[in-house]
């Protein structure tokens, strides 16, 4: 399958991800105590940002943070509890590691609103609009 040429390369700041000529790895990061992955041993700033840096020397083409697990069974956390646990760890590591930094969570549309970094609400209102566009049926403009 061949993708749209506006779909070839996914262009974020400065960063340029070749999406159609390789296949990219993207590292994941949890900073849960109860993650299903990595048992929660992350939790703190100091291990997250090691981590972080351990998966970039790695190869990682991209890093992908998440402050609320996803596991069966796993309770859900206030936004105010998920920004707790994220954004010292994306503060920390912005400028630090080269390759992108994402946020997983389940309530992007909420975290448009917190006072952050302006390149992250600017990243995460850019990935929020392309999502809503990728959704729309064929026949929709």
């Amino acid at each position: 399958m061949t993708l749209p040429a506006k779909l070839m390369r996914w262009t974020a700041r400065e960063y340029v991800l070749p999406i159609q000529e390789r296949v990219l790895i993207m590292g994941v990061l949890n900073v849960t105590p109860d993650s299903f992955s990595d048992g929660g041993r992350y939790p703190g700033v100091d291990a997250a940002i090691a981590r972080a840096e351990a998966i970039e020397a790695d190869g990682a083409d991209l890093l992908d943070i998440g402050g609320e697990s996803s596991r069966p069974g796993a309770q859900p956390v206030s936004l105010e509890e998920e920004l707790a646990r994220v954004l010292p760890v994306v503060s920390a590591l912005a400028g630090r590691v080269r390759i992108p930094i994402s946020v997983d969570t389940t309530k992007a549309e909420r975290l448009l609103g917190f006072r952050a970094n302006t390149d992250i609400r600017e990243g995460l209102r850019r990935t929020l609009e392309w999502y809503r566009q990728s959704q729309k049926p064929p026949h929709e403009p």
